[in-house]
Order: C-alpha cells, then structure tokens, then sequence
C-alpha cells in the first residue's frame, strides 16, 4: 500500500497489540521471525527492505516497536545483514534501544566497510551522543570523539569528521599538558587525523602544520622505543609527504615519503599481513613524487608495487580495500600515459572506473570526487588513442561532477575542477569546437591564476600548462597577438621551475618553446622564432632517457618548424 505511511499504518494495524484495532489473524502473531529469520540458509532478498518498513512504522506504533526490538535483541545481525538503509533507519529512531544498537555496533567490521560505512557511521553518531553524556573521562570523551571521527571519515562526511577531530584535539593538548607521557602519542594521532581532515577539505597550509607537530612528536617517541612508535612515524611521514606535494614542495614531500617507505618496507617483512596495507599507500604516494620529479620509470616501479599488493589485499577483503586498489589503478594509469603506453594506461584507468561507479553508487558523498579523477584521466586516455566522441563524454562527467562538488566545498576541489575544465578544453578542440573550447580553457586559467597567487609552488606549473594550451587555442582561433602573450607568460613560468628542476619541467619548457617559434614565426618574426626553436630543441636533445618516447615526437615537430621558418 502507498504512500509508505499507509502501508505502515497497514502494517501496524496488522500484528497484535495495536490500540483500537481488531483482533489480527493468529498468523501475524509470530509473522515477523517467520518471514525474516525462520529455516533461511540465505537472508530473504526483501530484508533490507522490510526491516526499514518496521523501524519506521516503530516510530509510531509502540506495539511494533516492541516487538521489532525483542527480534533485534535476539537476531542483531540482522540489522547489519539488511545493510546501510536499515542503519541509518535504525539510528534516525530517537527511542532506539541503546541495548540494541550496541549489539549491532558489535558485529560491525573494525576496518572500512564500502557497502555499510554510511550506516556504521549514522550507528556511531547515535551511540556517541548517548554515550558523550556519560563519560567523565576526559581521555574516554577524546576516545570518542576519535572513533566517531574516523567512521565519519569512511562515510564521506567530511566536515563533520573535521569537526570532532578538532575536539578530539583540544582534549588532548589539554591532557599532554598535564602528563606528556602518557598522552603525547594520542595527541600525535589525533594530530595526524586533524591533518588529513584538513587537507582533504583543501585547507593545505593548516594541514601541513599540525602534520608537522604529529611527525615531531613522533620522532621524539621512537627515540625513547623505536618498536612501539616507528608505525606511527612512518604514517605521519606519508601524511607529510602528500601534504608538502600539495603544497608544491616537490623535494621535500620525496624524501619524507622515502623514509616512510624504508621503515613501512622493513616493518612489513617481519609482518606482511599487518604492514603491507600501509606499505602499498606510501608507495602509492611515492610513485606520485617520483613522476612529479620527473622520474617516470622510478614512479612507474613503485607504483606497479602497490597496485599488485593492493590486488592481493582486495582478493582477501574487497570491502577493506577496493577503493585504495582503484587509486592505485588510477595512478598506474597515469604513470603509463606519462611513458607514451597508451593501451595499458587505458585498460589500468577502465579498471579504476568500473570500481569507482560501484563505490559511488553506495556512497556518493565518499567517492564521487574519486569518479571524477578517473573519468578526468579516462578522457585523456581515450583521447590518445583517437576515441574522441567517448574523451569527451568522459570529461564532461568529470566536470558536471566537480562543479556540484565545488558549490559544497570550494577549496577542497576547485583545483581539480581546473584540470577538468583544462582537459575539456582539449577535448572539445579536437572536435572542432573551437569557441567552446576556448572558453572553458580561459576558465581554467581563471581558476590557476587565482590559485597559483595564493600558493605559487603548488599552482604555477597548472598554469603553465593551462596558459600553454590557451595560446594553442588563440592561435587555432587567428588570435596571434594574444596566442604570443598567453605562450610568452607559460615560457617565464616553466623557465622558473626548470631552473629548480630541470628534469621535471624541461620538457614542458621544450613544448612551450616550441609554441612560441609557431606563433612568432606567424607574426614574421623569424628570427625570433628560430631562436626560440632551436633553443627547444636543444632542450629535447638533452632530455634524460627515460622520456625517449616523448623526446622524439618534439625533436621530429621542431625540426619541421625549424625547416619551415628558414624557408626550406
């Protein structure tokens, strides 16, 4: 019966004890164990459902909710076998048994859970405030706080886990004040979750510094028992060092992911089964850093590792670990395209995607920002192997995606909504969609100049990238004089960065370069463009190995422009 109140009405009029109605038939009498517990091997199809239609019609029929408590009493599990909707049901029920929903809280698994982090969390809430009342604790409200915050975190709600991390924090600054022993390495964990939350919200600066106060207190701790703390060290430490590569401190973020590697790869050959989850996540980042560094063939090493421990992980617990195996993936991807192995990158990136529309449809506040990274690099693989109608349709997912998720929350994910915007660009471009095309790169450009004022090391070689791809549309367009100014600034930008790192940025230099002569030398200036020419092309000759691939496709395209601005 529909609308649902009527059916649960329906359904409250049906078992005994209801005030004012008839005497139900004597089947209804134990229907509910019958239908939902009796003689199953497997759990009926239809629980999940018919167990949220009782918790609602509980709400307001307290017959029901009598005797839908006295089956959860004896089969709690059922709750968690019905899955997130009756959790969340479960804990939106203000008189809930508390007695109940700690036996559920009891089966619940003590690692993420994909198809039931947003129920767990819902749970959670519930119990803590309950149960936040009663502590006296200082350290026991803390404790609180730090469960509830990590099953936040896990469900995707982002702000809230903030928020309760941040008092987590407070109390144990407090206690560590009072006795520093006992409680410097809780304010050190705490420190380092505060430091995640942060960052993932796009709050970067204050990310880095409380990250940096957990990484202190940690080294102190492992100089008094390396045994009990060198795990913690080696979390902060990758903490760090995603934190410092947000930031742009290339250097910096290697070395600290390194040391975070050399103790997580020791510790992980004495135990395999407890430290190869964290061993796989700090090489995930170190594969990052490497490729950011310019150290393609290194990234591509590591990062082969952790996705083939990732996958073994996955085989023993997909709900644990499936989404770390699609970052994996996603970065494999990338570490392949970066090295010109366009299939393989695809067919790493697809696998990403297929994970990540799955986990997206269970949580969409949790992976959403994670769909859209892969359908972001799904477009610029498809695009390289010529698929342009299915590069675009990809892309633009990723930007509808972004653009809700920067209404929410603009520092955490207008940097990403950059990339995309930046990639759609290109992707309308290759379509013929020159207008379109342009003005989504000029909004890009828009994007990084903002961000690259506020954080110039962490933003500037974004827009290098995107400046260099708007004079590439200007001119496409006829707009020369425009196309020149926009290439000339890429050029001052990755000249810059070159001279910090020339393995990293004398490619993009080489490319920018290489513009610049096209656009001079259709201004007439051909002498300046071929100063600017050769200039790049001794820049690909000097090029290191490891990028031979990429290195000959610029030496070929500067040599016919060279060629072509001397007339021959």
């Amino acid at each position: 019966l529909y609308p649902d109140r009527l059916g649960e009405d329906f359904l409250a009029l049906q078992l005994p004890g209801a005030d004012g109605g008839q005497d139900p038939d004597p089947w209804t009498a134990t229907a509910l164990s019958r239908l939902l517990v009796a003689g199953a091997e497997e759990p009926p199809v239809y629980l999940g459902r018919a167990l949220t239609v009782l918790v609602e019609t509980a709400k307001r029929w307290p017959h029901v909710a009598a005797r839908l408590t006295a089956l959860l009493r004896e089969r709690p599990d059922l709750a968690v076998v019905g899955g997130t909707p009756v959790l969340v049901s479960l804990a939106s029920w203000e008189a809930a048994d508390v007695e109940v929903l700690e036996a559920v809280e009891r089966l619940f698994p003590d690692h993420r859970h994909v198809d039931l982090d947003a129920g767990i969390a819902a749970v959670t809430s519930w119990l803590h405030t309950r149960r936040l009342a009663a502590a006296s604790d200082p350290a026991g409200q803390a404790r609180l706080y730090e469960r509830l915050a990590w099953r936040l975190g896990h469900a995707g709600r982002r702000e809230e886990a903030l928020a309760v991390t941040e008092q987590a924090v407070e109390i144990y600054r407090r206690l560590a004040t009072v006795n520093r022993a006992a409680f410097e390495p809780d304010l050190a964990a705490s420190l380092g979750n505060l430091g995640g939350r942060l960052s993932g919200l796009g709050r970067r600066e204050e990310a880095l510094a409380v990250t940096d106060q957990a990484v202190e207190i940690r080294r102190r701790l492992v100089t008094v028992n390396r045994a009990a703390f060198e795990p913690d060290l080696a979390r902060s430490l990758t903490n760090l060092g995603g934190q410092l590569s947000e930031l742009g401190r290339r250097e910096e973020a290697l070395a600290a992911t390194e040391q975070a590697v050399e103790i997580r790869r020791r510790l992980a050959t004495v135990n395999r089964a407890a430290f190869e989850p964290d061993l796989a996540a700090s090489l995930t980042n170190l594969g990052g850093q490497l490729s950011e560094l310019g150290r393609r063939e290194e990234a591509l090493a590591v990062t082969d590792q952790a996705v083939e421990i990732r996958r073994r992980l996955v085989t023993a617990n997909r709900a644990a670990f499936e989404p770390d195996l699609a970052q994996s993936l996603t970065n494999l991807g990338g570490r392949l395209s970066g090295l010109g192995r366009r299939e393989e990158a695809l067919a790493a990136t697809e696998q990403a995607i297929e994970i990540r529309r799955r986990l997206a449809t269970v949580n969409r506040a949790a992976f959403e920002p994670d769909l859209a990274q892969s359908l972001t690099d799904l477009g610029i693989g498809l695009s390289g192997l010529g698929r342009r109608e299915e590069a675009l349709a990809a892309t633009e997912q990723a930007v509808e995606i972004r653009r809700r998720l920067v209404t929410a929350n603009r520092a955490a994910f207008e940097p990403d909504l950059a990339l995309s915007l930046d990639n759609l660009g290109g992707r309308l471009w290759e379509l013929g969609r020159w207008e379109e095309a342009l003005a989504v790169t000029d909004q890009a450009v828009e994007i990084y100049r903002r961000l690259a004022t506020a954080n110039r090391a962490a933003f500037e070689p974004d827009l290098a990238a995107s400046l260099t791809n708007l004079g590439g549309r200007l001119s496409g367009l006829g707009r020369r004089e425009e196309a020149l100014a926009a290439t000339e600034q890429a050029i001052e930008i990755r000249r810059r960065l070159a001279t910090a790192n020339r393995a990293a940025f004398e490619p993009d230099l080489a490319q920018s370069l290489t513009d610049l002569g096209i656009g001079l030398s259709g201004l007439g200036r051909r002498e300046e463009a071929l100063a600017a020419t050769e200039e790049a092309q001794t820049l690909s000759a000097a090029a290191q190995r490891t990028d031979q691939q990429q290195r000959g496709s610029r030496r070929r395209r500067t040599s016919t422009i060279v060629a072509r601005i001397l007339g021959r």
